[in-house]
Parts: structure tokens; C-alpha cells; sequence
């Protein structure tokens, strides 16, 4: 009995390569540095500041992204998620902090976020082991 991607001529997990690489990583880098520059503004920093930092934040998150995601073939699975983990953690705790938070509990939701992330990214790649 064949499939449906069978009948259309299409393999059933084909995904397009190398288009679509940086399409989530610029936009969340984008949606991340407007939050941190609105929060820096919001604490008081003026315009010119709160966009510097802004702009600053989001491009180091895409800068780690994307070398994270240059070396994952090279790392093995549980050091993958370990730094996925690591940069969620660290840039949800930075948006805590940003807040006016204080800075035991940035680090702590930094943390926890981190390590939900580093779980997800785990099963996420033991699920995919053929």
C-alpha cells in the first residue's frame, strides 16, 4: 500500500536544506533585542541606550546561535542540548534581569528555563536515534 507523499512523487521526511537556516534564529535574534531595548527603556535608560543594547543583545544571541548550530554535528547529543540549554537559559535570565528583577531570581528562572531546554532538546534528539 503506498503512501500519500508515495502517490505525489515525494519521499514522506524530505525537508528543504540550507534555505531555512537562519530564517528562526534572525527572528527570534530580532524579537529578542526589540524586548531587551523596550525593558532597558523601561528602566529608565534613555532612547539611544535602551536601542544600543537592544541591538547589541540581539546580535550576540545570533551570533551564539548560529555558531552553536555550526558545530552541532560535531558535538554528541547530551553537550548539544547542554548548549542549546545554556544559551536559552542565559538570555531568558538576561530578559529577567533586564526587568528590574533581582539577581538571585534572573538566575534562577535563567536556570530552570535552561534546564526545561536542555530536556526538551535531549528527547528531542533521542527521539530522532535510528
Amino acid at each position: 500500500m503506498q503512501t500519500q507523499a508515495e502517490r505525489r512523487g515525494t519521499a514522506a521526511h524530505a525537508r528543504p536544506r540550507g534555505r531555512n537556516i537562519w530564517r528562526t534564529p534572525v527572528v527570534t535574534s530580532v524579537v529578542f533585542g526589540f524586548y531587551a531595548g523596550f525593558l532597558d527603556q523601561e528602566g529608565g535608560a534613555s532612547l539611544g541606550r535602551a536601542w544600543l543594547l537592544g541591538i547589541l543583545a540581539g546580535v550576540a544571541l545570533l551570533a551564539l546561535w548560529l555558531a552553536i548550530h555550526s558545530v552541532r554535528t560535531k558535538l554528541i547529543r547530551e553537550v548539544r542540548s547542554a548548549a542549546y540549554g545554556a544559551l536559552a537559559g542565559s538570555a531568558i535570565g538576561f530578559l529577567v534581569g533586564l526587568s528590574g528583577a533581582a539577581v538571585l531570581k534572573a538566575s534562577a528562572i535563567g536556570f530552570f528555563v535552561g534546564l526545561g531546554m536542555m530536556i526538551a532538546v535531549n528527547y528531542r534528539l533521542y527521539g530522532r536515534v535510528r
